[in-house]
């Protein structure tokens, strides 16, 4: 599960600074194409390894309380 929690981390490092190089303005194709991939392979992990861990391992209690916590997160964001 820890290695899932990092891959989640770096990958996220990874999009954002891959980002950070599309939106200052002087991105090639290639780095366009860096960011298209580096998101496609994220979400092919997020759903087919991350989330599938999460559900294995929470509870349906601790999904709900994970939900209302993403939830808070993201309304105050």
């Amino acid at each position: 599960e820890d290695d899932l929690s990092v891959r989640m981390l770096h990958d996220h490092l990874d999009i954002r600074r891959a980002a950070a190089t599309v939106l200052a303005g002087n991105a090639t194709l290639s780095d366009f194409h860096e960011l298209g991939m580096l998101l496609i392979n994220h979400v092919a992990f997020e759903e087919h390894e991350l989330f599938l861990a999460i559900e294995t391992n929470l509870s349906p209690d601790e999904l709900n309380r994970l939900g209302g916590q993403i939830a808070f997160v993201l309304a105050t964001y």
